[in-house]
């Protein structure tokens, strides 16, 4: 995933029952640091074997602590706690991503259905690894990114970090969640109540990514 670290500030047409526009920010760096204990804890969850282990151990911390640091602030809401899943906002998609984390993170965070999260995302280039040109359309997404008119067309992909999963100082990455207003708040809960209507089996993996640049990093060498 490359980072892309210059947005346009656009109003963004909301859709559905809101019936409003919501202006998002411009390019936000999360400004996150990475835990140690988190980074150790979580080698336990992302790696299935030696490979993958190698590869996180090796080759992932810096790459954390570049994403946590320099990747776009996103909103991000918990939809259910058993399962735990975080539906994740992207304004570059205009769409929510649901992430599916073990059910543990609800209590070890203190976690219930509508608390609000922040992420540092990172964006997958136009030409990798789904692309075929540097024109990006709705067919050239995963799946379960389905998106919205604000879609900008430029990422076909995102790689979100939910900040209080991975980073430190979490006093100061709850307080990361003023960073949206109550408007775009409720723009991401329409998007997450369309999104549990209308594609409920659409979940994916909230630490898929860590597992490929692990096992990518290990392969690289």
């Amino acid at each position: 995933m490359n980072a892309y670290n210059k947005k346009t500030n656009a109003d963004i047409p909301v859709s559905g029952d809101a019936g409003r526009t919501v202006l998002f920010n411009m390019y936000m760096p999360g400004e996150a640091r990475l835990s140690l204990k988190k980074f150790f804890e979580n080698k336990k969850i992302v790696c299935d074997d030696w490979r993958m282990r190698f590869g996180y151990l090796f080759g992932m911390r810096r790459a954390l602590s570049r994403i946590l640091k320099t990747g776009d602030t996103q909103p991000a809401i918990v939809v259910s706690v058993s399962p735990f899943i975080v539906s994740q906002y992207s304004d570059e998609f205009d769409c929510v991503i649901f992430l599916k984390f073990p059910d543990a993170f609800a209590q070890r965070y203190c976690l219930s259905a509508g608390s609000r999260l922040v992420s540092s995302c990172f964006y997958g280039a136009p030409h990798y690894p789904y692309c075929t040109s540097y024109t990006v359309t709705a067919d050239d997404l995963p799946e379960d990114i389905i998106p919205g008119e604000g879609f900008s067309g430029r990422f076909c992909d995102i790689a979100p970090y939910i900040q209080l999963f991975w980073g430190k100082d979490e006093e100061k990455i709850r307080e990361q969640v003023e960073c949206f207003n109550e408007a775009e708040w409720a723009y991401v809960e329409t998007l997450t109540a369309n999104h549990i209507r209308l594609y409920p089996e659409l979940v994916r993996d909230g630490f898929r990514d860590a597992k490929v640049r692990a096992l990518r990093w290990f392969a690289i060498k």
